[in-house]
């Protein structure tokens, strides 16, 4: 006579001890169990095993899951808000369109991980691990990301707003079209990260590392850019009107047809910057290092540009209407069909002759 098996969710209303134990009972080959559709909220299942099985559509909100051990298991719409997953086990799980809401997974360990179309808003991820994880179309609201590692990681089409990435290491991630509105990623590693078409608002990059990022067509009107590394960053077609980008490293940084309109850039360096037709009307750009830099076709109409250094700089086409020039070094910069309507020439001679060399050429 054969023995019916007992229901896995007898066991696991037993407890822990009687959970782990019957699972490390069964023949390797035995299937996982399933806790599909199963009531478990506020469970208490700390440290428990829950490897492989299949809990879709299960309800584990504000249940306590630390340390819990949730390899390759399915989550696919479960409910685990509020759930407690500190320092837990999450290599493979599938937790796609499951509710996370006011989870805490602080410290988990997730690699290859599937979140996508989750719901994570207002969770806890410091100091979580998250490899080569799936985050793609979810939900990350208001997010305690400080310290997370996420590096490689898609995040593309996410809604981050407001959430805190301070010191986040997200190198390598894909942010592509991911809504960022005042976000705060402080001092994050977002190296040869893709943040094409992002919404950054208001975001918070203050001393960030962009080093190579992908930034093409990016909204960052009003942005924290203060002593960020954008070095060799892509940023053509972006908008960063009235950011601010003081002290910042754009060496080699690429701002064809980007928007700086106002932008305040002072003791920036952007040497061999490329700013091909880059509209820097009325930005503050004081100090700014632009040796070497292409500005072909800029338009720097009514910007400050006291102090800066223009050095070997390529300013021909450029609009330099109403710019103070007087303090500016132009040392081997090519002026040629620039526009110079109520430009403020240096004091120096040669460079008031040759100015004026270059407005008669425009006026002809």
């Amino acid at each position: 006579m054969s023995i019916l098996s007992p229901s896995p969710i007898i066991i696991i209303t037993q407890g822990v001890a009687a959970w782990n134990h019957w699972r490390h009972l069964q023949p390797p080959e035995t299937k996982a169990p399933e806790l599909r559709e199963a009531l478990l909220i506020r469970a208490t299942l700390p440290r428990i095993d829950l490897s492989q099985v299949d809990s879709c559509i299960s309800n584990f909100s504000g249940a306590n899951l630390f340390e819990a051990d949730l390899t390759q298991a399915v989550f696919y719409t479960a409910n685990l808000s509020q759930a407690k997953l500190d320092q837990a086990r999450l290599d493979g799980v599938d937790m796609r369109e499951a509710n996370l809401r006011q989870a805490s997974l602080f410290r988990v360990q997730a690699q290859q991980t599937n979140f996508a179309m989750a719901d994570l808003n207002s969770c806890t991820l410091r100091e979580a691990t998250f490899t080569d994880s799936n985050f793609c179309k979810a939900s990350l609201a208001d997010v305690d990301g400080c310290m997370v590692q996420m590096n490689s990681c898609n995040l593309s089409h996410t809604d981050l707003q407001n959430s805190l990435f301070y010191t986040a290491d997200l190198r390598q991630t894909n942010l592509r079209q991911a809504n960022l509105k005042a976000a705060n990623f402080c001092e994050a590693n977002l190296t040869q990260a893709i943040l094409e078409d992002i919404q950054g608002y208001s975001t918070n990059f203050a001393r960030a590392i962009l080093d190579r990022a992908i930034m093409t067509g990016a909204v960052l009107t009003g942005a924290n850019l203060t002593m960020a590394n954008l070095h060799l960053t892509v940023l053509n077609q972006a908008n960063l009107s009235h950011a601010h980008l003081q002290n910042a490293i754009l060496t080699g940084t690429s701002l064809v047809n980007a928007t700086l309109c106002k932008a305040q850039l002072q003791n920036s360096q952007l040497n061999l910057a490329n700013c091909r037709t880059t509209v820097f009307s009325e930005a503050n750009l004081e100090n700014v290092n632009f040796q070497d830099a292409n500005l072909s076709g800029a338009n720097l109409t009514k910007a400050n540009l006291n102090g800066a250094c223009l050095v070997d700089a390529n300013l021909s086409y450029a609009n330099l209407s109403g710019v103070d020039l007087r303090q500016t070094d132009l040392t081997g910069a090519d002026l040629s069909h620039a526009i110079l309507t109520g430009t403020q020439l240096p004091a120096n001679s040669k460079w008031k002759t040759e100015m004026r060399q270059v407005a008669t050429l425009n006026a002809a």
